[in-house]
């Protein structure tokens, strides 16, 4: 599990600012604030580890982006990643203005104890981080490494969902996963009822305890040879294809599909949830969050806009965390350790997405 992540001069990120991680963590804050820097982070790192560390970099939007600018302090990059597991230290060096070579990586067990560390020793130009998470090549680390935590990055799945992709029909492939844009419904759904029946079962029993007229969700061939389609049938019998759909229905069952798919103590990051949903679904969404959670170790990461889902945690505040832009880049806090805030929420009726409405969260703090 996820317990902290700690930046400086990462993309918005500039001076130094650690944030802290919950079983779910609901993220919030302005545009332009940092949470989709945040969300993305677990990712990169989590392709570093499967994949040529160059290739990656550009993957993600290339070399000159990774950086803070302007640079503060030192300028250099650093992440540190506390895990259950152990902790993971990264500081990479800008030289001569330009993104140069990395400095140091280090993984460190739960006892603190070092499990292995590597240092750049060259002066070669050629920008080359975090080298010992991509060590092996292949992509599959050492037991000790393992260990540290380093499952955690290797589960990550990033959800960001999208009305196209959702309702385009599966290409037919013989291990369909679902894209981070809800892409591949019907051929993960295909899977799950050939091979996998009770998590299609799960998916059933979840959408018509939330959506009552909702029966079952089925798959279908696609009039386009090698495709599937995602069709919802109803109880009184009505079957309904994507294109006929309603966006936050489409979007509800993708995002419950995300979550089941989730295996065992796996990071699922999810940004913007709340996009055509009612809030009461909202709410039916928070709770399957949290039998993943109980049941399977699951952990969340939620950044997004709506005060409806914000509510759903006005009795866990150390569950909200806050980013807005300072001076010096994105800023952090949890809103539990903002006393004016914590002391707002238990003398108002409202509860934090409210809070949120009407300006509490602009507040220094």
């Amino acid at each position: 599990m996820l317990k902290s992540i700690t930046l400086e001069n990462y993309k918005s990120f500039g001076k130094r600012q650690t944030v802290p991680f919950e079983a779910i963590t609901v993220v919030v804050g302005p545009n332009n604030s940092g949470k989709s820097n945040l969300l993305r982070l677990p990712i990169f790192l989590r392709d570093v580890m499967t994949s040529n560390g160059l290739s990656v970099i550009e993957k993600h939007g290339g070399v000159r982006s990774l950086f803070h600018r302007p640079d503060f302090a030192s300028g250099d990059l650093k992440i540190d990643l506390v895990l259950s597991g152990g902790s993971y230290e990264s500081v990479t060096r800008r030289a001569s203005g330009l993104p140069s070579r990395n400095v140091s990586e280090r993984f460190l067990d739960a006892d603190g104890s070092l499990l292995r560390e590597a240092v750049a020793t060259d002066d070669s130009q050629e920008f080359s981080p975090f080298g010992l998470l991509s060590l092996s090549g292949s992509g599959i680390l050492d037991a000790s490494l393992v260990r540290a935590g380093l499952a955690t990055l290797r589960s990550a799945s990033f959800v960001k969902l999208d009305l196209d992709a959702l309702r385009l029909d599966s290409p037919v492939v013989p291990q369909p996963t679902l894209g981070e844009d809800g892409s591949g419904l019907a051929a993960v759904l295909g899977l799950w009822r050939g091979a996998d029946p009770d998590r299609g079962a799960a998916l059933d029993a979840f959408l018509s305890s939330c959506i009552p007229e909702i029966k079952s969700v089925l798959v279908r061939p696609s009039p386009d040879h090698g495709k599937q389609r995602l069709l919802v049938k109803q109880v009184d019998g009505e079957e309904f294809e994507p294109s006929e759909l309603s966006d936050g229905v489409l979007v509800f069952i993708a995002l419950a599909m995300h979550v089941i798919a989730a295996g065992d103590d796996a990071l699922v990051l999810i940004e913007e949830p709340e996009h055509g949903i009612h809030p009461r679904r909202l709410g039916q969404l928070v709770d399957l969050l949290r039998r993943a959670h109980h049941e399977r170790g699951c952990q969340f990461v939620i950044a997004t806009h709506s005060p409806a889902l914000l509510d759903h945690f006005r009795d866990e505040p150390e569950a909200i965390v806050m980013l807005r832009r300072g001076e010096n880049g994105t800023e952090v806090r949890q809103f539990s350790e903002v006393p004016t805030l914590v002391e707002a929420l238990r003398q108002h009726d409202a509860g934090p997405g409210e809070m949120l409405v009407n300006g509490f969260f602009n507040e220094p703090y």
